[in-house]
């Protein structure tokens, strides 16, 4: 009997223990987050989902840009940091980096006409940045990315990168009125332009 009882005190302790240090691993105050990037150059559209674990509640929670709210919207790229305490006064603090997407890029290389009644003008865009696929729509409907046999006139492209982030620029094909023997040798120029 009495190593009956023993057994069994033997037993009870070790479950104590064992629920004991389960009790104690929940109550360590943790945190983690859910991160949304800003889908475009320059735009706040960032979130932070904050989760918290373990510890006592009521939380107090103290972010880097001055807020006190739980969950994060409307953030720019960049790095946040937080500090939760519990009402034990156990506290915890992390650091979350939301990027930055790279800015959208557009450099024409434009091909100027021989003469003011030619065709043999040219614009090509060069995209850089964003996410791809890009997507271009010139002002006379066409979508690659480069416009032959232009006259005299203005052109514009607006490219849209894989998360609808969208760059717009303008530029001029002009006529350089060659001598004959040079009307091969056109004028080029190069423009570029980036989100800012």
């Amino acid at each position: 009997m009495k190593t009956l009882n023993l057994i069994s005190a033997l037993t009870f302790s070790a479950i104590c223990s064992l629920l004991n240090v389960s009790i104690a691993q929940d109550s360590q105050l943790n945190i983690n987050g859910h991160l949304k990037n800003s889908n475009c150059f320059g735009a706040n559209d960032g979130e932070i989902d904050l989760v918290i674990e373990g510890g006592q509640p009521p939380y107090m929670i103290t972010w880097s840009n001055g807020s006190s709210e739980e969950d994060q919207k409307n953030l720019f790229g960049g790095k946040y940091s937080v500090t939760v305490s519990d009402a034990s006064g156990n506290e915890m603090s992390k650091e979350f980096v939301l990027r930055r997407p790279r800015p959208l890029s557009i450099m024409l290389s434009i091909n100027d006409v021989s003469n003011s009644l030619a065709t043999d003008g040219s614009i090509e865009a060069n995209v850089s940045g964003g996410l791809t696929p890009y997507t271009y729509e010139w002002n006379d409907g066409n979508k690659g990315t480069k416009l032959e046999n232009l006259g005299v006139g203005e052109y514009s492209l607006t490219v849209k990168d894989n998360k609808g982030c969208s760059l717009a620029i303008e530029t001029n094909v002009k006529s350089q009125d060659l001598p004959m023997f040079d009307q091969m040798n056109l004028v080029s120029e190069n423009i570029v332009v980036e989100q800012d």
